[in-house]
């Protein structure tokens, strides 16, 4: 059924399951309602309540009768369901009232009136209301109308489920007696839920290809030659002091002495000379090689092949220095 309607006094409470399809309006079906009507009555009979109670509800859904109603009362209120079958047992008075059937709606209000006294109630109350407050009794929504007010409740073991958005969900137990019994249930304040922790961006790791060596040895021996170049020249220097001193200007060198010196001196004199050059030219296109590495890769990409040469002669000798930068 869609739902059921209970009488308190003067007050009347309505509770829907959260699971049941949506409430619409069917046609009826009188003959299947009547063969259900019979197959519970004859089950009831056999005292097979639960599955009277089911017959009973199918039937009434196709074709409510105040006769079905009172039926499926009847069976609630055997399986000491009393809030439940004193809402029943209202729902078939005003039907038979409608129906014009003052036998059964006198029966009706007798029976509801009997189980009226004996009902058992629950308060629900909230100690602290929330925004987005969602309760379950059973499976069964209660809506904020019903906070912290008693309402009947069929006896037994209950169950209820308080949630909230951003908050940890309460879950609260409460036993109810069989005759007049009211009990009170109270939902704590609910515990927020812990903030999110922010965990921080993997960082990529990015592997760099490693240096090109070649600038570097290009460039040791440009500083090699510049070393040795600057040795033999100061050397040369030195020993074309001592030449002079050995060799007259009008008749050169007269002796195996004289000459040797003259040799040594042009020697380093020759080693200077293409070792400096050589060298500065060897820094300098290690240089240029290593700025041309540190361009963008895709410019590098598209860069079209560049040859640096530097060449030094003498008496003969030649030094080249070629490669793509």
């Amino acid at each position: 059924m869609c739902g059921i309607v209970l009488l308190a006094g003067r007050t009347w409470a309505q509770t829907q399951r959260t699971d049941a399809p949506e409430c619409v309006v069917l046609p009826r079906d009188a003959a299947a309602a009547a063969v259900l009507f019979h197959q519970g009555y004859k089950l009831r009979q056999e005292g097979q309540d639960d599955a009277a109670c089911k017959k009973f509800e199918e039937s009434a859904r196709l074709d409510p009768m105040a006769g079905t109603l009172m039926n499926l009362a009847e069976c609630r209120a055997n399986q000491g369901k009393t809030a439940t079958a004193a809402g029943w047992y209202h729902k078939a008075a005003m039907l038979a009232d409608n129906q014009g059937d003052k036998v059964l709606l006198e029966k009706a209000k007798q029976h509801a009136t009997e189980l009226d006294s004996e009902l058992s109630y629950l308060t629900i109350r909230i100690e602290k209301p929330l925004p987005g407050l969602r309760l379950k009794r059973d499976d069964v929504a209660v809506g904020p109308a019903q906070f912290n007010e008693p309402l009947p409740i069929d006896p037994g073991s209950h169950e209820i489920i308080a949630s909230a958005p951003g908050h940890k969900s309460v879950t609260l137990s409460v036993r109810v007696g069989e005759v007049a019994d009211n009990k009170s249930i109270v939902v704590p304040a609910l515990e927020p839920l812990p903030a999110p922790v922010l965990r921080p961006a993997a960082h990529t790791m990015v592997q760099h290809a490693p240096s090109n060596p070649w600038p570097w040895v290009l460039g040791g021996l440009g500083v090699a030659a510049i070393a040795v170049g600057s040795v033999s020249g100061i050397l040369a220097l030195h020993d074309k002091s001592r030449v002079e001193d050995a060799c007259a200007p009008t008749h050169g060198c007269q002796n195996p002495q004289s000459y040797a010196l003259q040799s040594q001196r042009d020697s380093e004199w020759t080693v200077a000379r293409i070792t400096l050059p050589v060298g500065v030219a060897a820094l300098g296109a290690a240089a240029t090689w290593l700025l041309l590495e540190r361009r963008p890769r895709d410019r590098a990409s598209d860069s079209a092949r560049e040859t640096i040469g530097v060449s030094a002669t003498q008496r003969g000798g030649q030094f080249w220095v070629s490669g793509r930068f």
